[in-house]
């Protein structure tokens, strides 16, 4: 859910329904999406340290917008087989 006006949410879920721009470009998502984003992302690279692997710095950076809002599902998958 979106903030409706300034500050003003229509849910009780205040905290988590404002929306966070990005400085790379003008999408949005809102925090509960980036927190889910960020939580996912963790637990991915935690089952990668279990197996003895690690995300090339460019992979990590290609991750990072993707948690930040700057690249959708479909933009990261493109990004990373590109490689």
């Amino acid at each position: 859910m979106r903030a409706t006006q300034a500050g003003q949410s229509s849910t009780k879920h205040d905290m988590l329904d404002f929306p966070m721009a990005t400085t790379a470009t003008n999408r949005t998502i809102s925090v509960s999406e980036y927190l889910l984003r960020r939580e996912a992302l963790a637990n991915a690279l935690a089952d990668l340290r279990l197996e003895g692997l690690a995300p090339t710095p460019d992979v990590r950076l290609l991750l990072e917008q993707f948690t930040n809002g700057d690249l959708n599902e479909e933009q990261l998958i493109k990004a990373v087989l590109a490689r």
